[in-house]
């Protein structure tokens, strides 16, 4: 560094008897005490030359002696249990755990829910801390609509939710999807819609959307605390709740809104540890399994089929009705997986005949398939009777279809085909059953059915009828939608009315009924 010397600023050096003396290995002259000299430098290591080993070694040996009944106690290194922030917000460098802290509200869970009853109660002016148990928020909001966030749909959404729908309609009274759409244009979201009514961000991007709603969050002077599992909520002794972190850490807070999911995706966070939190409080969960999940069916019938993939209807007889799904089906080595699999796989434990059943050719009518047949005994009558759908199925489908069906496929050809035999091979096409032995597990599922039963909480606040102060939002309730936006509606509307209803802030009826005529 740079001295003062005859008023001028001047870089200590070494003359040349010390450079001489530090390249032996030497010390300096005892009147040159380490560039220290007749030259009137001074100021203990005015010779620090980056990498001088004796430079450090005398530093060292200087410390010890301006202190030598002192011993340096080892260093204490406090337990880490969360992360900064850096400079793009972004989760970052590690800091020291803190004891918590006090805010109006505490929301458990960073996820679609989290975020939303965050932003909407912090914009209420209450103080907020979110508590996300992962490195950062949003995890598994990442992840939907392929990558896009498919945020609501613009269709008709009674009818295409399960376990509470009347709850969820109660929900939807308070805040709909005017609302929800109104409020991702408020942090920057434009919304366009796609194919079947799907509603995605104009970016198509479901980080954009993570992002929006962290910068939101932090906008509003909402805290974010990742890393932070939540183990316990217990009432304190002033009418608020402590809410108690695997760190050791506790936050204290008048308000409590548990957004942690369920049980599908654990790998992004949703374990379903919130449940006992709820239940601490006398809350009551109904049974939960796996939904929007691929079905696992008996293998014997498609195992040549794996791989395939076609556009057909699949559809299933459950305890509510016929249930019929369009879309791409793939064969897996498993089962059945693709968008009209995932629509049933709720449905899986509650099949009447146990089975799943597949029209391979949705798009003509058994007339038209079967009058197709009957010319091909003339067309292609030399080939062999294996050969009757080619052009028409998959080859490796078609054969399968035909073995399954058809005596002595293998020494036939198709101008043998009898009437009889063709009316059996278009029922089969038109009617491939699979029967059906479960699902996939919770980490191939993107929803829960079940959860915490809703007939303890008010649809008008979400706030729990059985404790005060205390309130739930998002898939760790008894609701739960279809694929297609519709989980994310119910996320969205939730939070929403939860954050503004712990706010003190309740919906006015007047938007309600507003909202019940839309």
């Amino acid at each position: 560094m740079a001295v003062k010397y005859n008023g001028e600023n001047k870089r200590p050096s070494l003359n040349r008897e010390q450079t001489a003396s530090v390249d032996r290995g030497k010390k300096p002259d005892a009147g040159t005490k380490c560039g220290v000299s007749e030259n009137g430098y001074s100021g203990r290591g005015g010779n620090r030359i980056t990498g001088n080993r004796y430079d450090y070694e005398h530093r060292r040996n200087n410390d010890s002696k301006a202190a030598p009944n002192k011993t340096e106690k080892p260093k204490r290194y406090e337990r880490v249990t969360n992360t900064e922030k850096s400079a793009d917000g972004i989760t970052g460098a590690k800091r020291p755990a803190k004891t918590g802290g006090s805010a109006d509200i505490v929301v458990v869970g960073g996820g679609a829910s989290g975020l939303a009853a965050a932003i909407a109660a912090a914009r209420c002016g209450a103080s907020v801390t979110i508590l996300e148990s992962g490195a950062r928020v949003g995890k598994k909001l990442i992840t939907t609509g392929n990558g896009r966030c498919n945020i609501t749909n613009m269709g008709e959404l009674s009818g295409r939710y399960h376990g509470d729908e009347g709850f969820a309609k109660r929900v939807f009274s308070r805040v709909g999807r005017d609302e929800c759409i109104e409020f991702f244009e408020s942090i920057g979201i434009p919304v366009c819609t796609l194919e079947d009514e799907r509603a995605y961000p104009m970016s198509l991007q479901a980080g954009s959307v993570v992002d929006a709603l962290r910068f939101a969050a932090q906008r509003e002077s909402a805290e974010i605390s990742a890393g932070q599992r939540v183990v316990s909520v217990k009432k304190d002794n002033h009418g608020g709740f402590n809410v108690c972190c695997e760190s050791g850490d506790i936050y204290n807070c008048k308000r409590v809104i548990i957004c942690t999911g369920g049980m599908a995706a654990p790998k992004t966070g949703s374990n379903g540890s919130g449940y006992a939190l709820l239940e601490k409080f006398g809350h009551t969960k109904t049974p939960v399994f796996p939904a929007i999940v691929q079905l696992t069916t008996e293998i014997s019938p498609i195992k040549a089929l794996k791989g395939i993939k076609l556009d057909c209807t699949v559809s299933a007889v459950t305890s509510k009705g016929l249930r019929a799904e369009f879309g791409e089906l793939l064969f897996t080595e498993y089962g059945i997986s693709g968008p009209p699999v995932l629509q049933l796989g709720r449905f899986a434990s509650d099949l009447k005949d146990g089975a799943v059943h597949i029209d391979l050719l949705p798009k003509i009518t058994g007339k038209e398939l079967e009058d197709m047949l009957l010319l091909r005994r003339n067309s292609i009558g030399e080939l062999p009777i294996t050969s009757v759908f080619m052009g028409i199925l998959h080859s490796r489908l078609g054969e399968t279809v035909a073995r399954g069906v058809l005596s002595d496929s293998a020494r036939r050809f198709v101008k043998e085909l009898g009437a009889d035999e063709i009316t059996s091979l278009v029922k089969q096409v038109k009617d491939f059953s699979l029967k059906v032995t479960g699902t996939l597990s919770w980490n191939n599922a993107q929803v829960t059915a079940g959860g915490i039963d809703t007939s303890e909480f008010d649809g008008d606040t979400m706030q729990s009828r059985i404790v005060s102060g205390v309130y739930a939002a998002g898939e760790i309730l008894n609701v739960d939608g279809d694929c297609g936006g519709f989980n994310l509606q119910w996320a969205w509307s939730s939070g929403l009315l939860a954050g503004k209803s712990a706010a003190g802030n309740p919906v006015s009826d007047k938007t309600a009924r507003t909202n019940r005529q839309l």
